[in-house]
Protein backbone atom coordinates (compact mmCIF):
# COMPACT_ATOMS: atom_id res chain seq x y z
CA UNK A 1 0.00 0.00 0.00
CA UNK A 2 1.00 3.61 -0.49
CA UNK A 3 -0.73 5.53 1.42
CA UNK A 4 -3.32 4.82 4.69
CA UNK A 5 -5.96 7.50 5.09
CA UNK A 6 -7.59 7.86 8.90
CA UNK A 7 -10.72 9.69 7.97
CA UNK A 8 -14.40 10.70 10.01
CA UNK A 9 -16.36 12.72 7.91
CA UNK A 10 -17.21 13.45 4.19
CA UNK A 11 -15.10 16.46 3.98
CA UNK A 12 -11.94 14.66 5.01
CA UNK A 13 -12.47 12.08 2.72
CA UNK A 14 -13.24 14.48 -0.49
CA UNK A 15 -9.83 16.42 0.60
CA UNK A 16 -8.01 12.93 0.82
CA UNK A 17 -9.22 11.50 -2.46
CA UNK A 18 -8.34 15.20 -3.88
CA UNK A 19 -4.77 14.76 -2.28
CA UNK A 20 -4.42 11.20 -3.50
CA UNK A 21 -5.23 12.56 -6.83
CA UNK A 22 -2.60 15.48 -6.85
CA UNK A 23 0.19 12.64 -5.98
CA UNK A 24 -0.90 10.22 -8.46
CA UNK A 25 -1.28 7.76 -6.06
CA UNK A 26 -4.11 4.89 -6.93
CA UNK A 27 -3.19 2.24 -4.35
CA UNK A 28 -4.21 3.26 -0.87
CA UNK A 29 -6.36 1.53 2.69
CA UNK A 30 -8.81 3.64 4.35
CA UNK A 31 -9.84 3.52 8.13
CA UNK A 32 -13.35 4.88 8.51
CA UNK A 33 -13.35 5.83 12.51
CA UNK A 34 -16.80 6.65 13.48
CA UNK A 35 -19.14 6.39 16.45
CA UNK A 36 -22.09 4.24 16.43
CA UNK A 37 -24.17 7.30 17.08
CA UNK A 38 -23.13 8.77 13.87
CA UNK A 39 -24.23 6.11 11.64
CA UNK A 40 -25.56 8.49 8.56
CA UNK A 41 -21.85 10.27 8.37
CA UNK A 42 -20.52 7.15 7.61
CA UNK A 43 -23.28 6.43 4.79
CA UNK A 44 -22.02 9.83 3.37
CA UNK A 45 -18.71 8.21 3.65
CA UNK A 46 -19.37 5.20 1.65
CA UNK A 47 -21.52 6.96 -0.80
CA UNK A 48 -18.13 8.73 -1.91
CA UNK A 49 -15.90 5.93 -2.04
CA UNK A 50 -19.11 3.80 -4.24
CA UNK A 51 -18.93 7.22 -6.15
CA UNK A 52 -15.68 6.84 -7.23
CA UNK A 53 -15.53 3.15 -7.84
CA UNK A 54 -13.15 1.84 -4.84
CA UNK A 55 -13.40 -1.77 -3.84
CA UNK A 56 -14.65 -2.00 -0.62
CA UNK A 57 -11.66 -4.33 0.55
CA UNK A 58 -9.67 -1.76 0.63
CA UNK A 59 -11.09 -0.14 3.43
CA UNK A 60 -12.48 -1.19 6.96
CA UNK A 61 -15.11 0.59 9.29
CA UNK A 62 -14.57 0.66 13.11
CA UNK A 63 -16.28 2.11 15.78
CA UNK A 64 -14.67 4.04 18.59
CA UNK A 65 -15.67 3.58 21.78
CA UNK A 66 -16.86 6.57 24.21
CA UNK A 67 -13.87 6.28 26.37
CA UNK A 68 -10.82 8.66 25.23
CA UNK A 69 -8.37 6.19 26.55
CA UNK A 70 -9.67 3.55 24.74
CA UNK A 71 -10.26 5.19 21.55
CA UNK A 72 -6.87 6.11 21.10
CA UNK A 73 -6.06 2.43 21.88
CA UNK A 74 -7.97 1.23 18.92
CA UNK A 75 -6.65 4.20 16.45
CA UNK A 76 -3.32 2.98 17.42
CA UNK A 77 -3.52 -0.51 17.07
CA UNK A 78 -5.25 -0.65 13.71
CA UNK A 79 -2.74 2.14 12.62
CA UNK A 80 0.40 -0.35 14.18
CA UNK A 81 -0.75 -3.46 12.35
CA UNK A 82 -1.07 -1.74 8.74
CA UNK A 83 2.39 -0.26 9.38
CA UNK A 84 3.63 -3.95 10.70
CA UNK A 85 2.04 -4.79 7.13
CA UNK A 86 3.81 -2.61 5.66
CA UNK A 87 7.07 -2.61 7.18
CA UNK A 88 9.35 -2.07 4.34
CA UNK A 89 7.98 0.55 2.13
CA UNK A 90 7.68 4.00 3.50
CA UNK A 91 4.07 4.53 2.50
CA UNK A 92 2.06 7.80 3.54
CA UNK A 93 -0.29 8.79 6.16
CA UNK A 94 -3.04 10.98 5.34
CA UNK A 95 -5.73 11.94 7.77
CA UNK A 96 -8.64 14.29 9.07
CA UNK A 97 -8.75 16.97 11.24
CA UNK A 98 -5.88 18.89 12.89
CA UNK A 99 -7.51 18.96 16.52
CA UNK A 100 -8.10 14.82 16.60
CA UNK A 101 -5.73 13.72 19.12
CA UNK A 102 -6.03 10.36 18.78
CA UNK A 103 -4.90 10.39 14.57
CA UNK A 104 -2.07 12.41 16.00
CA UNK A 105 -0.51 9.82 17.34
CA UNK A 106 -0.16 7.77 14.52
CA UNK A 107 2.35 10.00 13.06
CA UNK A 108 4.96 8.37 15.69
CA UNK A 109 5.35 5.53 13.27
CA UNK A 110 5.14 7.33 10.01
CA UNK A 111 8.24 9.63 8.40
CA UNK A 112 6.91 13.52 9.18
CA UNK A 113 7.72 14.06 4.71
CA UNK A 114 5.03 11.09 4.42
CA UNK A 115 2.55 12.72 6.92
CA UNK A 116 -0.22 14.88 5.82
CA UNK A 117 -2.77 16.28 7.10
CA UNK A 118 -6.52 17.49 5.44
CA UNK A 119 -9.43 19.44 6.50
CA UNK A 120 -12.19 18.80 8.59
CA UNK A 121 -14.44 21.97 7.90
CA UNK A 122 -13.66 25.90 9.54
CA UNK A 123 -11.55 24.11 12.48
CA UNK A 124 -8.95 24.15 9.65
CA UNK A 125 -8.81 27.67 9.86
CA UNK A 126 -8.38 28.37 13.32
CA UNK A 127 -5.35 25.09 13.19
CA UNK A 128 -3.54 27.71 10.61
CA UNK A 129 -4.05 30.46 13.04
CA UNK A 130 -3.20 29.61 15.93
CA UNK A 131 -0.59 26.71 15.49
CA UNK A 132 0.62 25.65 12.06
CA UNK A 133 1.96 29.27 10.89
CA UNK A 134 3.89 29.45 14.16
CA UNK A 135 5.19 25.49 13.67
CA UNK A 136 3.08 23.98 16.28
CA UNK A 137 2.06 21.09 15.20
CA UNK A 138 -0.07 19.46 18.12
CA UNK A 139 -3.36 21.13 19.37
CA UNK A 140 -2.14 21.43 22.85
CA UNK A 141 -2.10 24.93 24.32
CA UNK A 142 0.66 26.97 22.94
CA UNK A 143 1.64 27.99 26.84
CA UNK A 144 1.18 24.22 28.16
CA UNK A 145 2.37 22.11 25.66
CA UNK A 146 5.83 21.85 26.88
CA UNK A 147 4.82 20.55 30.14
CA UNK A 148 3.81 17.37 28.90
CA UNK A 149 6.50 15.44 26.78
CA UNK A 150 3.79 13.18 24.22
CA UNK A 151 2.37 16.89 22.78
CA UNK A 152 5.77 18.43 23.03
CA UNK A 153 7.36 15.30 20.48
CA UNK A 154 4.77 15.80 18.11
CA UNK A 155 4.20 18.98 18.54
CA UNK A 156 8.09 19.53 17.01
CA UNK A 157 7.01 16.81 14.68
CA UNK A 158 6.52 18.38 11.25
CA UNK A 159 3.62 17.62 8.89
CA UNK A 160 1.96 18.71 5.28
CA UNK A 161 -1.02 20.68 5.61
CA UNK A 162 -3.21 20.20 2.59
CA UNK A 163 -6.30 22.71 3.22
CA UNK A 164 -8.84 24.68 1.59
CA UNK A 165 -7.39 27.74 3.82
CA UNK A 166 -4.04 27.81 3.03
CA UNK A 167 -4.29 30.45 0.77
CA UNK A 168 -5.61 33.16 3.40
CA UNK A 169 -2.38 32.60 5.26
CA UNK A 170 1.38 33.13 4.20
CA UNK A 171 2.91 30.27 2.45
CA UNK A 172 5.20 27.36 2.63
CA UNK A 173 6.51 24.10 1.78
CA UNK A 174 4.35 22.43 4.43
CA UNK A 175 1.28 24.21 3.23
CA UNK A 176 -0.75 23.22 0.36
CA UNK A 177 -3.70 24.72 -1.15
CA UNK A 178 -6.61 22.52 -1.47
CA UNK A 179 -8.88 22.64 -4.55
CA UNK A 180 -11.64 19.87 -4.44
CA UNK A 181 -12.08 17.58 -7.25
CA UNK A 182 -15.49 17.46 -9.18
CA UNK A 183 -16.65 14.08 -9.01
CA UNK A 184 -16.25 11.48 -11.81
CA UNK A 185 -18.31 10.93 -14.50
CA UNK A 186 -20.20 14.40 -14.68
CA UNK A 187 -20.48 17.08 -16.82
CA UNK A 188 -20.81 20.68 -15.79
CA UNK A 189 -23.75 22.26 -14.64
CA UNK A 190 -25.15 24.49 -17.61
CA UNK A 191 -27.24 26.60 -15.90
CA UNK A 192 -28.01 28.96 -12.79
CA UNK A 193 -31.06 30.03 -11.55
CA UNK A 194 -30.70 33.22 -10.61
CA UNK A 195 -33.76 33.09 -8.53
CA UNK A 196 -33.13 30.13 -6.25
CA UNK A 197 -31.56 30.10 -2.87
CA UNK A 198 -30.04 27.13 -1.50
CA UNK A 199 -30.13 27.82 2.50
CA UNK A 200 -27.88 25.82 4.50
CA UNK A 201 -29.67 24.24 7.51
CA UNK A 202 -27.86 23.88 11.08
CA UNK A 203 -28.85 22.16 13.56
CA UNK A 204 -28.83 25.20 16.44
CA UNK A 205 -32.21 24.14 18.11
CA UNK A 206 -31.50 20.34 18.06
CA UNK A 207 -28.48 21.17 20.21
CA UNK A 208 -29.76 24.07 22.22
CA UNK A 209 -28.06 26.79 20.43
CA UNK A 210 -31.26 28.47 20.28
CA UNK A 211 -34.74 27.83 20.73
CA UNK A 212 -36.80 25.85 17.97
CA UNK A 213 -39.10 28.89 18.18
CA UNK A 214 -37.18 31.41 17.81
CA UNK A 215 -34.93 29.15 14.97
CA UNK A 216 -37.81 29.10 13.10
CA UNK A 217 -38.91 33.03 13.62
CA UNK A 218 -35.69 33.97 12.17
CA UNK A 219 -36.25 31.49 9.20
CA UNK A 220 -39.43 32.87 8.38
CA UNK A 221 -38.10 36.57 8.24
CA UNK A 222 -35.54 35.22 5.90
CA UNK A 223 -37.54 33.20 3.72
CA UNK A 224 -39.25 36.78 3.52
CA UNK A 225 -36.19 39.18 2.85
CA UNK A 226 -36.11 36.50 -0.19
CA UNK A 227 -39.58 36.09 -1.33
CA UNK A 228 -39.73 39.94 -1.93
CA UNK A 229 -37.02 39.43 -4.60
CA UNK A 230 -39.00 36.74 -6.15
CA UNK A 231 -36.48 34.28 -5.20
CA UNK A 232 -37.75 30.91 -4.02
CA UNK A 233 -35.65 28.87 -1.12
CA UNK A 234 -34.82 25.26 -0.59
CA UNK A 235 -33.68 24.01 2.79
CA UNK A 236 -30.83 21.51 2.68
CA UNK A 237 -31.20 19.82 5.89
CA UNK A 238 -28.87 17.94 7.46
CA UNK A 239 -29.93 14.08 8.07
CA UNK A 240 -30.38 14.59 11.40
CA UNK A 241 -32.51 17.04 11.64
CA UNK A 242 -35.63 16.78 13.47
CA UNK A 243 -38.63 16.13 11.63
CA UNK A 244 -40.49 18.92 14.00
CA UNK A 245 -38.09 21.62 12.37
CA UNK A 246 -38.38 20.69 8.85
CA UNK A 247 -42.42 19.90 9.17
CA UNK A 248 -42.77 23.97 10.04
CA UNK A 249 -40.24 25.24 7.16
CA UNK A 250 -42.10 23.18 4.62
CA UNK A 251 -45.84 24.95 6.57
CA UNK A 252 -44.30 27.83 5.78
CA UNK A 253 -42.95 27.88 2.52
CA UNK A 254 -39.92 26.14 2.33
CA UNK A 255 -38.83 23.63 -0.07
CA UNK A 256 -36.75 20.67 1.77
CA UNK A 257 -33.89 18.91 0.40
CA UNK A 258 -32.18 16.06 1.96
CA UNK A 259 -28.64 15.23 0.36
CA UNK A 260 -27.36 11.56 -0.04
CA UNK A 261 -23.77 13.15 -0.95
CA UNK A 262 -21.88 15.82 0.64
CA UNK A 263 -24.00 19.12 -1.14
CA UNK A 264 -20.53 20.09 -2.25
CA UNK A 265 -21.12 16.51 -4.83
CA UNK A 266 -24.71 16.77 -4.55
CA UNK A 267 -24.94 20.04 -6.47
CA UNK A 268 -23.73 18.36 -8.92
CA UNK A 269 -26.71 16.40 -9.83
CA UNK A 270 -28.99 19.31 -10.05
CA UNK A 271 -30.05 20.20 -13.28
CA UNK A 272 -29.92 23.89 -12.39
CA UNK A 273 -27.39 25.50 -10.00
CA UNK A 274 -28.80 28.18 -7.25
CA UNK A 275 -27.43 31.21 -7.85
CA UNK A 276 -26.89 32.02 -4.33
CA UNK A 277 -25.72 29.87 -1.41
CA UNK A 278 -26.87 31.12 2.20
CA UNK A 279 -27.13 29.73 5.92
CA UNK A 280 -25.79 31.09 9.44
CA UNK A 281 -21.99 30.58 9.00
CA UNK A 282 -20.58 27.17 7.49
CA UNK A 283 -17.16 25.28 6.30
CA UNK A 284 -19.43 24.83 2.91
CA UNK A 285 -19.24 28.87 2.02
CA UNK A 286 -15.37 27.58 1.60
CA UNK A 287 -15.77 23.90 -0.04
CA UNK A 288 -18.82 24.87 -2.38
CA UNK A 289 -16.58 27.94 -3.34
CA UNK A 290 -13.89 25.51 -4.03
CA UNK A 291 -15.79 23.90 -6.81
CA UNK A 292 -18.81 26.51 -7.94
CA UNK A 293 -16.71 30.13 -7.23
CA UNK A 294 -19.53 32.15 -9.52
CA UNK A 295 -21.90 31.58 -6.94
CA UNK A 296 -23.10 34.22 -4.27
CA UNK A 297 -22.24 33.10 -0.60
CA UNK A 298 -25.14 35.13 1.98
CA UNK A 299 -24.30 34.29 5.92
CA UNK A 300 -26.71 35.72 7.78
CA UNK A 301 -25.06 36.92 11.42
CA UNK A 302 -26.49 34.40 13.79
CA UNK A 303 -24.12 35.54 16.98
CA UNK A 304 -26.98 37.92 18.74
CA UNK A 305 -29.00 35.09 19.31
CA UNK A 306 -27.10 32.22 20.58
CA UNK A 307 -27.72 31.41 23.86
CA UNK A 308 -24.29 29.83 25.32
CA UNK A 309 -20.56 30.44 24.92
CA UNK A 310 -19.50 27.96 22.71
CA UNK A 311 -21.53 28.94 19.64
CA UNK A 312 -20.68 32.41 20.66
CA UNK A 313 -17.43 31.48 19.74
CA UNK A 314 -17.56 29.93 16.86
CA UNK A 315 -19.81 32.57 15.25
CA UNK A 316 -16.71 34.95 16.21
CA UNK A 317 -14.40 32.85 14.26
CA UNK A 318 -16.29 32.48 11.18
CA UNK A 319 -17.08 36.26 10.87
CA UNK A 320 -12.99 36.45 11.77
CA UNK A 321 -12.73 34.09 8.60
CA UNK A 322 -15.70 36.29 5.82
CA UNK A 323 -12.91 39.33 6.88
CA UNK A 324 -9.86 37.94 4.92
CA UNK A 325 -12.00 35.66 2.54
CA UNK A 326 -13.83 38.02 -0.12
CA UNK A 327 -16.66 35.53 -1.71
CA UNK A 328 -18.76 35.43 1.38
CA UNK A 329 -21.40 38.62 2.38
CA UNK A 330 -22.58 39.23 5.90
CA UNK A 331 -25.54 40.13 6.37
CA UNK A 332 -28.08 41.04 9.20
CA UNK A 333 -30.76 38.84 10.11
CA UNK A 334 -33.91 41.31 8.72
CA UNK A 335 -36.82 42.03 11.67
CA UNK A 336 -39.98 41.95 10.56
Amino acid sequence: MNALLLVSSPLQLLCAITLLNNLNISNFYVYFFVRKTNLMCLDHMQNLFELYGFNSRGSRIIFLPSNASLCLLVVLLNVAFFRFLNIFSCPLLIFGDFYNVHFHASRLLFSPSHTFVVDDGFSSFRALRDFIVDDIFFPSSKDSYKLNPFSFLLSKKPFHFFSLYTKYFSLSPLRTQCNLLPPPHTSQVRSTNRLLCYFIGTKLSERGAISLDSEIRLMRNILIYYERMSIKCIYIAKRTTSHLKLSKLHEMGYDIRIPHLPLEYDMFALGELPAIVSGFGSSLFCSLHSLFPSLEYHSFNIRPYLLNRNDMIAADHFLEYTNVSSHVLVKEIPIS
